[in-house]
């Protein structure tokens, strides 16, 4: 497996995010892939739209409803550069 990125800076100028720094195969993102899905980009294999993506991940519905993947979320987003 190849490792991963060293973190990323959250850019938030940006209406996207890029994943391909992470390694599809590991966590979180092997965790949350079939549910980040439709945030894709059609045209691109790394970049998904930030609003739906940020929104989603950090709806308490999803803390309730799918504790496990909303701590894979937080940790995504800690991947991608956000600072809590």
């Amino acid at each position: 497996m190849a490792p991963e990125a060293p973190g990323t800076r959250w850019n938030t100028s940006s209406d996207f995010l890029d994943f391909s720094s992470l390694n599809y195969d590991c966590a979180p993102l092997i965790h949350l892939q079939e549910r980040l899905e439709s945030f894709r980009l059609p045209e691109s294999t790394y970049l998904f739209g930030r609003e739906g993506v940020v929104n989603h991940l950090l709806d308490e519905r999803l803390a309730v409803e799918e504790p496990f993947q909303a701590a894979m979320g937080l940790v995504l987003l800690s991947k991608l550069g956000l600072k809590w």
